[in-house]
């Protein structure tokens, strides 16, 4: 036996003040009466105990008081209060706890056993729940309250994110580190990488779930524009089949508003095949791939579906404009700009996807046109993404200087190399020996710098689209640029460029993927069709643990039409998909635990002093008489 509260046995210091108050003699006085022969007579009646009642009372007052004294010294028996266990309920909330073996998911299953587990812990007992999913959660801290337990329990969701079992048991084992009788129970479905090393550690019980349930996946999923048709895509699907069995999946392919594309692929047992369908996209959207498979013969519906976002392509057109030369010697910068002239021009219709228009500057630019200046510009550049080459003359957006950059101050100093204008282009390399001196009126960024500090690439961001100057003379005695074999990157990152892409949609994600967020004062939420995430106030990063297309707010605000992203979230986690419980994990058999007597002590304790103390008040206070 031991005490939870030793030091209240300092309350028996109070049997000295008991003991004197009995023992202490009050003076009295002696009275003759006429009836003392009689008295001695009644006297001399009595009974022998009679005579031990003060005794027995005393003993009987300090007793009750040692009985209240050990009461409040809470004592119990250790080897019952050794018993008592502290658990570390893990369970598995991953993509696969989703699939159906039987009747119910599972998932369901888990539930009801974490349930029994509470349901059977022992007064005093403690446990705390922790759920494995892509992120791991305290869903209740260690407590022996069952009603607070079960409610946590109740509240569980299944997510479609890959499962950190092992991560969730370290977590376990750190924050009850030090308790006594620590028991760690895993209740998961072995369908994860490092289920055999934890089925035989010999701290962890795991409880699996499932039977291994046949499942076909959709596995990777990706779309690029076709080369040629400016309208089309090739969507690159794999499926993966995760059975003992071949199947054969029908794939289909759709976008909202448009006529779905069917494809039946045979997948042989434990592959996988890729498939590229090629599909019509009119308009910007998602496209979505879907197996269709028989009831009974995937496990799993969260990976059968995925999506991907595409942007539509209109066929680009360029107006390409030829300024006036002001050169002196007007007959070899005819041939100059000619050569130049017709290089671009090359470069661009070599193009299969784009249409080049040369026309003067008088004629009507059409809507969404790119325009491409060389040499003179207008006083006004016009409205629309401009991309101008050797630049020569003032307008509205910068002002040229007299005096040109020529020679050492002209040769190439820094490049921007993570620019999008300078993808696979080596700018650093490059000859220049003269180039177009501007001042600009509005802010620019450069691109390339020359030695002098000047411009040699530049960037103007204005409303009425965006504009791309070269100020790089392209005459071969100025310059070896057109020269060199990236020349036609350099044109075709400039033709991208000024038409930036619709910016309300992100590349599709995975369920164990942290996407950022754009930064707000206010609390968001994210959703989807079935589910949706708080975001607190401040918060820039997100977890999205289940699949399906969710919106995302911006910074412009969440009402506005555009002040929502789409993002496509997919499970593309193939240990997820594999329902197969992995070999060598095996369940372990928790022996139900019966419950013991285990009433406080304290209680039996003040049972008896109160018992003792009626019988001391009825044999000496009441004057029992014989």
């Amino acid at each position: 036996m031991s005490f939870h509260n030793p030091g209240a046995w300092l309350w028996i210091c109070l049997a000295a003040p008991i003991a004197i108050f009995y023992l202490w003699h009050f003076t009295s006085r002696r009275h003759e009466v006429a009836t003392y022969s009689l008295w001695q007579r009644a006297i001399a009646r009595r009974p022998a105990w009679f005579v031990l009642r003060f005794w027995l009372s005393l003993a009987a007052q300090v007793f009750i008081l040692l009985l209240i004294v050990a009461a409040l010294a809470e004592p119990y028996w250790k080897a019952v209060f050794d018993a008592r266990r502290n658990i570390a309920l893990v369970v598995d909330v991953s993509a696969s706890m989703s699939a159906t073996d039987g009747q119910s998911s599972r998932f369901e299953a888990m539930r009801e056993e974490a349930k029994r587990l509470t349901n059977e812990m022992r007064r005093g007992e403690r446990m705390m729940l922790v759920s494995a999913g892509s992120l791991i959660r305290t869903e209740c801290r260690l407590t022996d309250d069952q009603e607070a337990l079960l409610d946590a329990i109740e509240s569980l969701e299944p997510t479609d994110g890959s499962t950190r079992i092992r991560q969730a048991v370290e977590l376990a084992q750190s924050v009850l580190e030090g308790q006594s009788n620590l028991r760690i129970i895993v209740l998961a479905d072995g369908a994860f990488p490092g289920a055999v090393e934890l089925a035989t550690a010999e701290d962890v019980q795991m409880v699996l779930f499932g039977e291994g349930a046949p499942n076909a996946a959709i596995t990777r999923i990706a779309a690029s524009p076709d080369p040629i048709e400016s309208g089309q895509y090739q969507v690159f699907v794999e499926v993966a089949n995760f059975s003992a069995d071949d199947m054969d999946c029908p794939l289909v392919v759709s976008v909202e508003g448009s006529d779905p594309q069917t494809v039946v692929l045979h997948v042989p047992a434990g592959a996988s095949v890729q498939e590229v369908v090629p599909y019509t996209v009119a308009e910007s959207g998602l496209i979505s791939a879907r197996l269709q498979i028989e009831d009974g013969k995937d496990g799993l519906a969260a990976d059968n579906e995925a999506h991907v976002f595409v942007q539509s392509r209109q066929r680009p057109v360029i107006k390409l404009v030829v300024g006036a030369s002001q050169t002196e010697n007007a007959g070899i910068a005819a041939q100059q700009t000619k050569a130049a002239v017709d290089q671009i021009r090359n470069i661009l219709q070599s193009n299969p996807q784009i249409d080049v228009l040369d026309v003067d500057d008088a004629s009507p630019t059409p809507s969404g046109a790119i325009t491409v200046w060389y040499g003179q510009v207008p006083n006004q550049l016009p409205a629309g993404p401009v991309m101008v080459f050797e630049p020569k003359g003032s307008c509205d957006l910068w002002d040229e200087a007299e005096d040109s950059i020529k020679g050492q101050s002209a040769a190439v100093k820094t490049a921007s190399l993570d620019s999008p204008l300078l993808s696979g282009v080596d700018f650093t390399g490059v000859v220049v020996e003269e180039a177009a001196r501007l001042q600009f009126k509005i802010a620019a960024q450069t691109i390339v710098a020359s030695a002098s500090g000047d411009s040699l690439y530049s960037t103007i961001e204005r409303s009425e689209g965006r504009v791309v100057v070269l100020h790089v003379k392209l005459a071969p005695e100025n310059s070896d640029l057109t020269l060199r074999t990236d020349f036609p990157v350099l044109i075709a990152n400039a033709m991208r460029w000024p038409t930036p892409a619709w910016e309300s949609h992100r590349a599709a994600a995975t369920t164990d993927e942290v996407i950022s967020l754009a930064g707000s004062d206010s609390k968001r939420s994210l959703r989807s069709e079935d589910a949706e995430v708080d975001v607190a106030a401040g918060q820039s990063i997100a977890l999205l643990d289940r699949t399906g297309v969710w919106k995302l707010p911006t910074s412009k605000g969440e009402n506005q039409g555009n002040g929502q992203s789409v993002l496509p979230s997919n499970l593309t986690n193939s240990s997820e998909s594999d329902l197969r419980i992995r070999d060598g994990a095996k369940s372990d058999k928790l022996t139900p635990v019966e419950p013991i007597n285990d009433q406080p002590l304290w209680m039996l304790l003040i049972g008896v002093a109160i018992v003792l103390l009626f019988v001391e008040w009825c044999l000496y206070h009441r004057r029992v008489l014989v």
